[in-house]
């Protein structure tokens, strides 16, 4: 096991509020990058372990995609190896008797195959903000200690999940998501409900992740209620400036693979 390290490639998903399938999208996104991984290592055990024999992970020039020549970035210190999910708060969480679990914790661990508690260290009952549910509970929150559950083996490519909108209060220290954000430097990945004022709040919430120094990787426009509502992918495309899919149902739609091909995830370097 690497020694767990603040992610160094990966992605910061947030979205314009809450319920808007933040969890299915980084469950997708994680089953492939499982998926890539597991075939790399298979790759590299049939020819004898000869790193040269495998797909060369170049750094800062990394493009997604679902076919077998997919390429990823080096982190610097060697080669990536798995996929990790760390959502490192959330509230609303279930008691099955033996602990809290909250249904965005169990996703994304089953996505990546890692315990639930090593994926969300701060799960809380109430279905109030993680911030004032931690204030209540009397835990500590704080940014430095979300950072520290955002920790993952340094040889793992790391979707980071927030909690609520960009600018929800995450910590009880009144961290924001955005400041966990902007502390990781991760490039952001936005997901909208597509519904009738969805292009303000995605514009207005791009702008917010810019002016937070933040890159935007792409944007997924969920199609909850099955809206089919071309027009506004269309428009939304033309003023957002970056790539961009509609995922109908909660599902991957049939331009997935093509949009996970033009989000280029570059690797970043933490000064701490």
């Amino acid at each position: 096991m690497t020694e767990p390290v603040l992610p160094q490639q990966g992605l910061f998903v947030t979205g314009t509020d809450t319920e808007v399938g933040k969890t299915w999208v980084s469950a997708h996104i994680l089953r492939h990058f499982r998926d890539f991984f597991q075939r790399e290592k298979n790759a590299s055990r049939k020819n004898g372990g000869d790193p040269s024999a495998r797909p060369h992970l170049k750094a800062h020039a990394s493009k997604v995609t679902s076919a077998d020549s997919t390429t990823l970035p080096d982190h610097g210190r060697g080669r990536l190896h798995r996929a990790c999910a760390r959502k490192p708060v959330l509230s609303g969480a279930a008691f099955d008797g033996l602990c809290l679990r909250g249904e965005d914790a169990v996703r994304l661990a089953a996505a990546t195959g890692e315990p639930m508690e090593q994926v969300c260290r701060f799960q809380f009952a109430a279905p109030i903000s993680p911030a004032r549910a931690a204030r209540e509970a009397g835990m500590d929150t704080t940014l430095p200690r979300l950072l520290e559950a955002c920790k993952a083996p340094s040889d793992g490519w790391t979707l980071v999940e927030g909690a609520g909108g960009f600018l929800s209060p995450l910590g009880s220290d009144s961290s924001l998501n955005a400041d966990l954000a902007a502390t990781l430097g991760l490039p952001v990945l936005l997901v909208a409900r597509l519904k009738l004022g969805c292009i303000n709040h995605t514009l207005l919430t791009l702008e917010a992740i810019e002016h937070r120094g933040l890159r935007c990787a792409g944007i997924v426009l969920n199609d909850l209620h099955d809206r089919r509502d071309a027009a506004t992918h269309k428009e939304m495309a033309q003023l957002a400036g970056c790539a961009i899919t509609l995922m109908p149902h909660g599902r991957p739609g049939p331009d997935w693979a093509d949009w996970l091909n033009s989000l280029e995830l570059v690797a970043q370097t933490h000064t701490r």
